[in-house]
């Protein structure tokens, strides 16, 4: 089941949504880009939902060559590109405003798309919908990366502090 909490969003609350987001992005952003597959010809890769860009901005400063488009809803580009203008990479990073559901993503152009931290506001049917858009979008021999925080299986109810964990 997805979990919908951008479609109720003020103004206020879509600022601090995207403030957390990148903050939590930034302590993981570095092991993140260590993680993903060597990229050595890369020249395009789509961060589907990446508002921030710092997984973008990461990508691009390893691999000389490579441009992002972040795909993203319209509202959190609005208040993502003062956010993304901190690290100068605009002629290298480039927002695509628009919705991973409803949007072509084309066919054969990149070399990388990335999904971070967005798998759970969708339901398994979109999730499906996306990867078969996305696997349709990606050149011969890509890369689709899917990054999300998951809570293994306990025996108890309770949480921890190893509660959570990060997987690639």
């Amino acid at each position: 089941k997805g979990i919908q909490i951008h479609d109720t969003y003020t103004e206020e609350q879509w600022d601090l949504y995207q403030l957390a987001m990148e903050e939590q992005a930034r302590m993981t952003v570095q092991q993140s880009a260590n993680m993903m597959p060597v990229l050595k010809n890369a020249t395009l890769m789509l961060d589907i939902g990446g508002s921030h860009g710092m997984y973008s901005v990461e990508l691009c400063r390893k691999y000389p060559n490579l441009k992002s488009i972040i795909l993203e809803l319209p509202q959190a580009v609005e208040r993502s590109q003062n956010v993304l203008a901190k690290y100068n990479m605009g002629e290298r990073v480039s927002y695509w405003s628009g919705n991973a559901l409803t949007d072509d993503l084309g066919e054969n152009r990149y070399d990388l798309i990335l999904m971070s931290q967005l798998a759970h506001h969708f339901t398994a049917e979109q999730n499906e919908a996306v990867s078969k858009k996305v696997a349709k979008a990606l050149k011969p021999n890509a890369y689709f990366v899917i990054q999300e925080y998951f809570r293994p299986e306990t025996s108890s109810n309770r949480c921890s502090s190893r509660a959570t964990g990060f997987s690639l």
